[in-house]
């Protein structure tokens, strides 16, 4: 697919009060993105002639955005306080032509909203805790944008009747230097009672279409650490991520589900599919002089649901993802202020790992994870 994209993002930024000590960032979005994907699809006529007709299909998007923002930061002895406010307009278009005859072009106007409000209280020098509010919104992709239907007996694509999907994400943190270790604990709890998914549904006259839909609820919570120390050279950083999440019908999904019974899913208990509630992160650096360090990573991936309904978790694999762990290392040379040369490993022990895995049974997609890798660069800042 060919993207193009053009436009302009403005700032300015103002500092006001006694000392200046308060910020306020306004800003404007404007520009443009257009893709285009063209091939053919061949269709077999004769299987002994071994004869085909050529289809020519089409795919093409243009999507605008224009968008007003600004970012108030005050401060007040010790406390910090922020107001944010995005006002976004966007404005898609679409024209494809599928195989079979299934094709549509239409336009969508979209306006959205985005809000963020939060507070610090910095007890020490090093110390603060925070709390913080955001409201967020996931408009359609190129997929999303689009349901399919019958008009006059054909299928066409229409613009799909789901909205944007709105979520409120709620945060608390703490963070300070104890000892030789800079602390950072975060915990968060978002929100969003209109999902937005792609479902294959059947209509009146049992035809399968695809469609965007707003039936779903989601709710996510977890926690996520961070620590580092310096110790003489040396650098470590220790990283552990907690998430835990959970889906099931809102009021329109349970309403729909109503008149649909048969494709009702009985959404598992013990976790959002393909979303690992465990993962580790160590990484130690050395630096041996002013020019040149080094550094090895371990992460570590934790086990995961490739089911939705308790009833499938075990036509797959048992419907479990194993966990996995990986080692990279990477060599950083800096030659001089402008100069930097680097390179690495990833995936230093040639570890095999499911990446990511959809389907049930032997409809199943694997998609292996990257093999041992060999990386260099060279960056140059002028």
């Amino acid at each position: 697919m060919y993207h193009d994209t053009k436009g302009a993002k403005l700032k300015f930024d103002y500092s006001y009060g006694s000392g200046k000590q308060n910020n306020l960032l306004l800003g404007l979005d404007i520009y443009r993105q257009k893709a285009n994907l063209d091939y053919n699809n061949y269709k077999l006529v004769n299987y002994r002639t071994k004869t085909y007709t050529l289809e020519p299909l089409s795919f093409n998007y243009d999507k605008k955005v224009e968008a007003l923002y600004a970012l108030n930061v005050m401060n007040k002895k010790k406390w910090t306080f922020t107001q944010g406010l995005r006002r976004e307009r966007l404005l898609w278009d679409f024209d494809k032509q599928a195989a079979s005859g299934l094709s549509g072009a239409d336009e969508s106007n979209r306006w959205n909203t985005a809000a963020e409000l939060s507070a610090a209280y910095h007890y020490n020098d090093t110390g603060r805790i925070y709390a913080r509010w955001e409201r967020g919104f996931t408009s359609p992709d190129g997929l999303q944008i689009t349901d399919e239907t019958r008009i006059d007996g054909y299928k066409r694509y229409v613009t799909t009747g789901a909205d944007d999907e709105i979520f409120n994400m709620y945060e608390v943190g703490w963070r300070d230097k104890i000892g030789a270790s800079t602390i950072s604990l975060t915990g968060f709890y978002s929100y969003t009672d209109n999902q937005m998914n792609r479902f294959y549904i059947f209509d009146a006259q049992n035809h399968l279409n695809m469609k965007t839909m707003n039936i779903l609820k989601t709710q996510r919570k977890g926690i996520d650490l961070s620590i580092q120390q310096h110790v003489g050279k040396w650098k470590f950083t220790e990283g552990y991520t907690y998430l835990k999440g959970r889906s099931n019908y809102n009021g329109a999904g349970e309403a729909w589900m109503a008149e649909h019974p048969k494709d009702r899913i009985d959404y598992t208990k013990s976790g959002l599919m393909k979303v690992p509630k465990h993962k580790v992160m160590l990484r130690a650096d050395y630096a041996f002089n002013k020019k040149f360090n080094m550094g090895a990573t371990y992460t570590y991936i934790g086990k995961y649901n490739n089911f939705l309904s308790d009833a499938d978790k075990y036509d797959n694999d048992g419907g479990i993802i194993g966990s996995h762990s990986l080692v990279d290392i990477d060599a950083h040379y800096k030659v001089n202020k402008n100069l930097e040369v680097f390179g690495g490993i990833t995936n230093l022990f040639n570890k095999t790992y499911y990446e990511y895995e959809s389907g049930i049974g032997p409809y199943s997609t694997i998609t292996a994870g990257s093999d041992r890798t060999y990386y260099g660069g060279v960056k140059y800042t002028f």
